[in-house]
């Protein structure tokens, strides 16, 4: 008894399943490029609603970064959101000086002052530790000692922003991570049935 078998058709399934391999592997990079742009988008829109700063301010200060690559055979992608304070002169509204400080939109900025210090559009500034000074504009808390004078160097009044950010990501995650999961199942039919 002899038994032959033709391979005629295996090299064609071989073929396909490499087809198939590179089908299913595309459909992931596009799923994870489209999934991280959505939540870039919502979590901006998401912080900027918060803070009332627009969200132009966070694309021209460099807050939002996405990174896709792939490690030891597994594609990856990376969301950065920089939270460290925005300029507070990027708030919504009209910066309005009083007795105690400046006032901008939503915001109150204890012991600053407006001033054209850099170009001709005035900012929100402090004199690190000034001797009148009873609150740190940045972190609007008191400060620890109050010996420097009036030479004390200016800084820029800044808005926190981290806690809108991790408000915004806890929120976000659970949806985002089940809108990823539908989004690969079609991605997949859709490059397998082209």
């Amino acid at each position: 008894m002899k038994l032959s078998i033709k391979a005629f058709g295996i090299d064609n399934a071989i073929t396909e399943m490499a087809k198939i391999d590179t089908k299913v592997d595309r459909a992931q990079r596009k799923a994870i490029k489209r999934t991280i742009s959505i939540i870039s988008k919502k979590i901006l829109q998401q912080v900027s609603k918060e803070t009332a700063i627009a969200q132009k301010y966070y694309k021209q200060y460099g807050r939002l970064k996405t990174k896709t690559q792939r490690k030891n055979g597994t594609l990856t992608s990376q969301f950065w959101f920089g939270s460290n304070t925005m300029p507070a002169h990027t708030a919504k509204g009209r910066s309005v000086q009083e007795d105690w400080g400046v006032r901008r939109g939503k915001y109150l900025f204890k012991s600053t002052f407006l001033a054209r210090v850099y170009g001709n559009k005035p900012l929100i500034w402090f004199r690190k530790k000034s001797r009148g000074a009873k609150y740190n504009p940045a972190t609007n808390k008191r400060w620890k000692n109050k010996k420097n004078d009036s030479s004390s160097p200016l800084m820029m009044a800044g808005i926190n922003v981290d806690p809108a950010a991790k408000k915004a990501l806890k929120q976000l995650s659970p949806k985002l991570i089940a809108d990823f999961e539908k989004r690969v199942k079609k991605q997949i039919q859709w490059e397998l049935n082209r």
